[in-house]
C-alpha cells in the first residue's frame, strides 16, 4: 500500500512538473532587416511572427542587419555602415563593429612585421614627412648657396664670390648626399623587409609603405 502511494505520489509530481515547464519560444517579429525578437509562450502575431532557434538570453531587442563596407583601395578606402552593399564593384563586407566602421583607412589597422598592428594612416603618415623631407632638405640647401652666391656677385667683392662659390658647392654636395642618403635607406629596407626580422619589416613599412 505504502509502495502504490508513493508511485501515485510521485507519478503526480511528475505530472506537475511537466504541466508546470515553460512551452516558450523566441519569436521572430517583422522582416529580418528591422526584426524584433520576444520570448513567448504563444505566437504574439501569427501574420508577422515566427519560431526562431534562438535562447532566451539571444532572444531580446531588436535585430540589425547592417554591416560594414569598405570602399576604393586599401591605402584610400572609406567605411561604411548600411544594410546592402552601396556599390558591388568597389565596395565589400568587412568584418568591423559600428564603432569601427566609420570614415576613412585611418581606422583600417595594417600589420608592422610579423604581428604588431598600426593604424594604418600612420605608416603613411611617416613615409610621406620622410619623402618631403628627402626633397625639401636638398632644394632648401641649394636655394641657400644660390643666395648666398648672387649677393656676393652683386657686391662685386672677388674674395666673397670665391667664398660663396665654395660654399654653393659644398651645399649643393650635401643636398646630393642627403637624396641619395635617404634614398638607398629606402632602398635597403624595401629589398630587406621580406627576407629580415620583424623589426627590419617594421622599419619597412613606416619608411616605404611595404605593410
Amino acid at each position: 500500500m505504502k509502495k502504490t502511494l508513493l508511485s501515485l505520489l510521485i507519478m503526480i509530481i511528475i505530472f506537475i512538473g511537466i504541466d508546470n515547464v515553460s512551452a516558450a519560444s523566441c519569436y521572430m517579429c517583422g522582416n529580418t532587416g528591422n526584426a524584433t525578437y520576444t520570448w513567448a509562450d504563444d505566437n504574439p502575431n501569427t501574420n508577422s511572427c515566427s519560431v526562431v532557434s534562438k535562447t532566451q538570453e539571444e532572444c531580446s531587442g531588436t535585430y540589425s542587419a547592417y554591416a560594414c563596407y569598405m570602399c576604393g583601395g586599401s591605402n584610400n578606402a572609406t567605411y561604411t555602415w548600411t544594410t546592402s552593399n552601396p556599390n558591388a564593384n568597389s565596395c565589400s563586407k568587412v568584418n568591423k563593429t559600428q564603432e569601427e566602421c566609420s570614415g576613412s583607412s585611418s581606422y583600417k589597422k595594417v600589420t608592422c612585421g610579423a604581428k604588431t598592428e598600426v593604424p594604418a594612416a600612420l605608416p603613411v603618415l611617416v613615409k610621406n614627412f620622410i619623402n618631403a623631407l628627402k626633397i625639401l632638405v636638398p632644394v632648401i640647401l641649394i636655394i641657400f648657396g644660390m643666395l648666398d652666391f648672387a649677393k656676393a656677385s652683386m657686391s662685386g667683392d672677388d674674395k666673397g664670390i670665391s667664398e660663396s662659390r665654395n660654399k654653393f658647392i659644398k651645399r649643393t654636395i650635401a643636398a646630393v648626399i642627403v637624396f641619395l642618403v635617404v634614398t638607398f635607406v629606402q632602398l635597403g629596407f624595401s629589398v630587406l623587409g621580406d627576407k629580415g626580422s620583424e623589426a627590419i619589416a617594421c622599419v619597412d613599412c613606416f619608411i616605404n609603405g611595404n605593410c
